[in-house]
């Protein structure tokens, strides 16, 4: 299943902009922070994958990407 990671980064603006209203401000800014990082970092990785031949392995436990990424 693919997923537009553009629609992640727009919920990201969202809950920015309404960061007064849905629940704690700072709740609502780490929320879209997070948001917006996880949806730039998927496109990127996606985008390299796809046009810059990255190969993903796919294996490995959760958040093994990140971890392969720091200690690079």
């Amino acid at each position: 299943m693919t997923f537009a990671w553009v629609e992640y980064l727009e919920l990201a603006d969202v809950l920015l902009a309404n960061r007064e209203t849905f629940a704690d401000e700072e709740a609502c800014c780490r929320a879209s922070i997070s948001r917006a990082y996880y949806a730039v970092f998927c496109a990127a990785r996606n985008h390299a994958a796809t046009n810059e031949g990255l190969q993903l392995s796919g294996t490995g436990e959760a958040g093994d990407g990140h971890r392969r990424r720091l200690t690079a």
